[in-house]
């Protein structure tokens, strides 16, 4: 709609997400169906992500709706992505999320020039990696001395920790790859800089057959 777009479009960013879209349930006394607001179905999503690791995409996954009050058509849908708008599809007689995003408007590449990104399992994976590294780095080393916690030992759990995060065939993780860690020290202050690439999802798959012609050789 074009309340959803305008919001979307305000926000602008991979922090906030704006979902469409009114479920429809049966009253409480059986007598007949109402239409909700679109907030039960953006909690039911927070739900669903929340009990799914981070870079698991909410593509495709299930909602816990039966009916909505309007099936988006192709065009509309292709819009809605577009317009950084989270909306559902009816797949094969369910109900699912067409795919996650979120309101960052500079969607034509997975990861846009200033390190924010559409897809909202991405930004995720962000928040989750560097909180990773806050946390158990300020543990190990906040409130030490450089002697204690030297550029190196803390380039070396930088490294280490990273490599704790690398998904492989049958152990999903956070991230493809790392590298260029890269620790500065100045004054009583640790800048830590590392390079990652995050475990996107798979949002579509295309397949093509090419025919062809019936032919025998004895």
């Amino acid at each position: 709609s074009n309340t959803s777009e305008s919001i979307a479009k305000y926000f602008d960013s991979d922090q906030v997400v704006v979902v469409h879209g009114a479920p429809v349930v049966m009253r409480k006394d059986r007598n007949g169906t109402k239409q909700l607001n679109a907030i039960y179905l953006a909690a039911s999503l927070v739900g669903l992500n929340a009990g799914m690791a981070a870079q698991t995409p909410l593509t495709f996954k299930r909602v816990g709706y039966q009916s909505f009050a309007y099936d988006l058509k192709q065009k509309e849908r292709e819009k809605a992505l577009q317009a950084g708008i989270m909306h559902v599809r009816n797949v094969s007689g369910y109900w699912c999320v067409n795919q996650g995003v979120t309101t960052l408007q500079a969607n034509k590449k997975t990861i846009a020039d200033d390190g924010q990104t559409f897809e909202l399992s991405v930004s995720l994976i962000k928040a989750q990696l560097n909180k990773e590294l806050i946390l158990e780095g300020q543990t190990r080393f906040t409130g030490m001395t450089a002697a204690q916690a030297s550029p190196e030992a803390v380039k070396n759990f930088t490294e280490t920790k990273l490599a704790s995060f690398v998904a492989s065939p049958g152990n999903d993780n956070l991230i493809i790859s790392w590298k260029n860690v890269k620790v500065t020290a100045k004054g009583s202050n640790y800048f830590i800089t590392y390079d990652f690439i995050p475990n996107v999802p798979v949002n579509k798959t295309f397949f093509i057959g090419n025919i062809l012609d019936f032919s025998v050789e004895v």
